[in-house]
């Protein structure tokens, strides 16, 4: 106010300013860069602008008044795994423009590794568990997870490489199964969670393990040898890289199926190319009971890859002489005769029951075994006995043929029986031929008995 007439000093009342700027809202208002406790919110700059100030939708101020050329702001303290609404203003002046709101969730908490995190291997699979977030409280939970796996390290053992990966949107999930091509390779792991918007976390790394090798290649038959106290297995090598061993195991209770616990002994080899391994029988160990074996190739970890490749119960046992070519002097045809020198049978493994047959082996021989007697017919029989039986002691069952047939307790005995014979039992065979009629004179001929043991 200027002064009054009369010389006297006095003011005026107060004027009235008011502005005359008006603000465009800030552009391109967005959220980016989310942790699992911050957020970083930006915009572009309004011409004019003295200030500018993070809000949120709710209400009230997120941020502190920033200077004209703030174009971000980063906002901590932040829960994670939830979503947040935010715009911006800028003013000056007295006057004031918002932008459009923008909303952003934040990463979930890394999730917990748990020890050993591998679960289960397979030649292309391999299934990892962590520790699952709680169920609550809902801020640090998550959405889900994502398991991700790379025989590169994800690039940290050579460049590039292919990621598998595997995703659950159970928030309570421990464990995920992943794709893993490459059979005998060591894949490296890592999980992240999953946010509302689907987005993954800060990843924990979960080691790494192999998948298994190509599985053994098995042979028409498993067995090289079966001995009284050891067996040899065989196969078929696999090529150079596709394992890097081979192992075979051994359960008399077939690995607990039929009885529980058991001994399991086994033969291992670390060279992928041996196609062969003998497993020997502990001390103490029942050799006479059927054993069953288990053939696995071996990856990089040690971890096998089983077959199962059958069992000892239908495998022939040892015997000591187990072939015999007879031979007699000169006797008249169309006759039966008990041959005086009697063959002693040893059973050098478990109890055993003997199996007979006999063949002619004369080449050209007009010589058939037949087991009906007549004129022209040729008859060999057998029975075990200590002592030399009489020709009535023989009886039809005794006949032989180019079948193997088992002992009973009827069949080929007299006063013994080849049935369960013990280790290193012993029994005396006899035979009796019935000779044929012939017209033409034959030379010397050769009928060859053999005997087999077989489990009782």
């Amino acid at each position: 106010g200027g002064a009054s007439g009369g010389g006297s000093a006095g003011t005026g009342g107060g004027g009235t300013f008011s502005s005359t700027s008006t603000f465009q809202p800030p552009a391109g208002f967005a959220g980016m860069s989310p942790s699992s406790y911050s957020l970083t919110w930006q915009w572009s700059l309004s011409p004019a602008g003295k200030f500018y100030q993070v809000m949120a939708t709710t209400g009230g101020p997120v941020s502190p008044i920033l200077g004209p050329a703030a174009v971000s702001y980063d906002e901590y303290g932040l829960l994670a795994n939830t979503t947040y609404s935010r715009y911006v203003q800028v003013g000056g002046c007295g006057n004031s423009a918002d932008s459009s709101a923008a909303e952003l969730a934040t990463l979930t908490s890394t999730p917990a590794a748990v020890s050993p995190p591998a679960l289960a291997a397979f030649t292309s699979s391999i299934t990892v568990r962590w520790a699952a977030f709680p169920a609550s409280p809902e801020a640090v939970s998550c959405e889900g997870y994502r398991l991700e796996a790379s025989s590169t390290n994800f690039g940290a053992l050579l460049p590039g490489g292919v990621t598998e990966s595997s995703t659950t949107y159970s928030r309570l999930a421990s464990t995920l199964t992943v794709q893993a091509p490459l059979s005998n390779t060591t894949y490296y792991f890592r999980v992240f969670g999953l946010n509302h918007a689907g987005s993954t976390g800060p990843y924990t790394a979960l080691g790494s393990t192999s998948t298994l090798a190509q599985a053994p290649i098995r042979l028409p038959d498993d067995f090289l040898a079966v001995h009284f106290t050891s067996v040899t297995a065989q196969w078929a090598a696999l090529p150079s890289g596709a394992a890097e061993g081979y192992l075979v195991v051994a359960s008399s209770t077939d690995f607990g199926a039929l009885l529980p616990g058991g001994v399991v002994y086994s033969s291992s080899t670390p060279d992928v190319l041996v196609s062969t391994l003998t497993v020997w029988q502990p001390p103490g160990m029942d050799a006479c009971k059927a054993h069953y074996f288990r053939l696995a190739s071996l990856n990089w970890n040690g971890a096998p890859n089983y077959v199962a490749v059958g069992s000892t119960q239908n495998l022939r046992y040892e015997v000591l002489v187990s072939t015999h070519e007879l031979t007699i002097g000169s006797v008249n045809m169309d006759t039966e005769i008990v041959i005086s020198t009697s063959y002693v049978v040893t059973n050098l493994a478990c109890p055993a029951t003997f199996r007979i047959m006999a063949a002619t082996v004369t080449a050209g021989s007009p010589w058939t075994i037949s087991t009906t007697s007549g004129t022209d017919a040729f008859t060999l029989q057998a029975v075990f006995n200590a002592v030399e039986p009489a020709l009535a002691d023989f009886e039809e069952v005794d006949k032989l043929t180019d079948v193997p047939q088992d002992s009973t307790a009827a069949r080929f005995a007299f006063g013994q029986t080849g049935v369960s014979v013990p280790y290193t039992g012993t029994r005396k065979l006899w035979f009796k031929l019935g000779l044929p009629r012939v017209t033409s004179t034959l030379a010397d001929q050769t009928i060859r008995v053999t005997v087999f043991a077989v489990s009782p």
